[in-house]
């Protein structure tokens, strides 16, 4: 009896403290099969009250995948990331590159909503071009791809695209970016 209110008082302290923090606990029990067999030869398995859930890796990865991504996206979903990638016609690399960069610092510099566009060139090969895009919001990315310098960019570099992909993201940490951004302008 000793034991079960010391457990109790250890899990109640436990679940005061998750509260008093704003903690949100976000975890799976895991019971492996070998052990739900000796719980059953010894007629344990419904110790608790009520069956022991069944475990197998793929559905407990799923789990653990879904929680921490709907965790990570209830953080800031306003904002829009996302990383294009494009392979470029090795005879338009240089023509495709200046026009990159000038969409994007024009974009940087006249749109409010446009936080980055930071191109990038795989050091492996020259005409796979990365480009990491964050947009303060789906409507900032909208008004983004309606203006006359992108149009101008897009139609321009049509022909030297040979793939492009768009791949959205889910940032881990958004509220780290705008320190990150201040040792930027510290480094300069």
């Amino acid at each position: 009896m000793k034991r079960w209110l010391y457990l109790v008082f250890i899990l109640m302290t436990g679940c005061f403290a998750g509260h008093a923090r704003q903690v949100v606990d976000v975890h799976s029990h895991n019971i492996l099969p070998d052990y739900r067999a000796v719980l059953a030869r010894h007629h344990a398995e419904l110790e608790e009250g009520f069956p022991l859930p069944a475990w197998d890796a793929d559905s407990h990865l799923s789990f653990e995948y879904s929680a921490d991504r709907d965790s990570v996206a209830s953080a800031d979903t306003a904002m829009l990331v996302r990383i294009s990638e494009i392979e470029i016609y090795p005879q338009y690399r240089d023509a495709y590159l200046e026009a990159a960069l000038e969409v994007g610092a024009t974009s940087v510099r006249e749109e409010p909503g446009v936080i980055a566009i930071f191109p990038m060139i795989q050091q492996r090969d020259s005409c796979q071009v990365r480009i990491l895009e964050i947009y303060s919001s789906p409507e900032a990315y909208r008004h983004h791809i309606g203006t006359a310098h992108f149009q101008t960019y897009k139609q321009g570099t049509l022909h030297m695209v040979k793939t492009l992909d768009l791949v959205d993201m889910i940032p881990m940490n958004p509220a780290a970016m705008p320190e990150i951004f201040r040792k930027m302008q510290r480094v300069k």
